[in-house]
């Protein structure tokens, strides 16, 4: 007997919100029509050379009030437009420095001076005559080491500026196995630790060093390659 008490007054209940959100919809509209007649009458009346606020200053001043909410209603749209337009990237810009100061891509000088250095050797051959002339075909890395190994005249070029290695010249390993000068790869793994050819991660911004991280400098080759 209670469960049915109990659900007629829920249906009532229901039955009197649904009227109130009616009444009070009905109501929005009657305000919106009302100010929509009154934005033009107070226009013509305002403006229209009517209104006296000599005569009447309070009315002129409830009518100016009036206006101004009106047209402050009216124009809400485009002024929130015109905000979003001018301030929209404004806001990506201070997004985007944030994300570029709380991340940086660079790598840090310790990270990179743990990476070994290696002289290069061009290689040499002889002609018939007995005189000693440079090859065109590449040079050697690491000359003198387990990491020894020969590069051609196409591996034998920094991808970073585009110049062959010269003999003698310093390069830089990175964990990729991939060499270029040390002047070159030092400057670019300042603002990109990846590697220029494969992309490979050398070490993230804190200095930390991925898994192919290489701990042990190896010290520059002297080695003359006859």
């Amino acid at each position: 007997m209670g469960a049915s008490l109990c659900l007629p007054s829920t249906h009532l209940l229901m039955m009197n919100t649904t009227k109130i959100n009616a009444l009070f919809d009905h109501f929005k509209m009657a305000l919106d029509c009302f100010f929509a007649v009154w934005f033009v009458v107070g226009n013509v009346w305002i403006f229209g050379g009517r209104s006296s606020a000599v005569d009447a200053p309070n009315l002129y001043r409830l009518c100016i009030v009036f206006l101004t909410f009106s047209c402050i209603g009216y124009a809400m749209p485009f002024i929130l437009c015109a905000m979003i337009c001018c301030c929209l990237p404004c806001i990506i810009s201070v997004m985007g420095f944030r994300e570029d100061t709380n991340n940086t891509r660079g790598a840090t000088s310790e990270s990179i001076n743990t990476l070994p250095t290696y002289k290069f050797k061009t290689k040499k051959r002889r002609h018939g005559s007995g005189n000693e002339a440079e090859g065109q075909e590449g040079g050697i890395v690491a000359a003198g080491t387990d990491k020894e190994r020969s590069l051609s005249a196409e591996d034998a070029v920094c991808c970073i500026c585009l110049a062959k290695y010269a003999h003698n010249e310093e390069l830089r390993e990175l964990p990729c196995t991939h060499c270029f000068h040390k002047e070159c790869v030092d400057k670019w793994l300042k603002i990109n630790a990846l590697c220029p050819l494969c992309k490979a991660e050398i070490a993230s911004s804190s200095g930390t060093s991925d898994t192919r991280h290489i701990d042990h400098t190896v010290p520059t080759q002297e080695i003359e390659m006859h």
